[in-house]
């Protein structure tokens, strides 16, 4: 009984490790999300600014530049961003507060709405700068319904 006894500590002592553990692992992960969901996001802007520019009227419409730019958007919005956005919002970590503030049904339509949009925009970027234009407000309703949603997020 004595050698059953230490054997249930012993795996109570190893599953509490292994818990802990774990716990660690998801909560470095969360963490980890922060820059990963930023760089998606950058690559996002990098390919909407050549086209956001023509739209301001900052340089000249280039049909074929709209076009590259905007297919090449489409493509990262339509990665999946599922592993992105932690369910959880732990203390000090500051910018993951869309998950918890939209919930997860939430922010998937906003994301899907977000993906939408920039799919419009592709359809049109190459075809004048005016159906452009109109696709591009689409795109830029998108983005501050999030951000006015969370003001924490940059």
């Amino acid at each position: 009984m004595k050698t059953l006894r230490s054997f249930g500590f012993a795996l109570l002592a190893v599953i509490a490790v292994f818990g802990f553990a774990s716990a660690q692992r998801a909560s470095n992960r969360v963490e980890e999300q922060i820059p990963e969901r930023q760089a998606l996001f950058r690559l996002l802007a990098l390919y909407l600014e050549p086209i956001a520019a023509m739209g301001r009227g900052e340089v000249e419409y280039d049909s074929v530049v709209a076009e590259d730019a905007a297919r090449n958007l489409a493509m990262v919005a339509q990665l999946d961003q599922t592993k992105l956005w932690p369910e959880v919002r732990k203390t000090g970590i500051a910018r993951i507060s869309l998950a918890s503030v939209l919930g997860t049904a939430a922010r998937s339509n906003a994301l899907d709405d977000m993906t939408a949009a920039i799919l419009r925009l592709a359809a049109v970027a190459g075809t004048g700068i005016e159906p452009m234009q109109m696709a591009l407000t689409e795109v830029s309703q998108s983005c501050i319904e999030c951000h006015e949603t969370d003001p924490n997020l940059h």
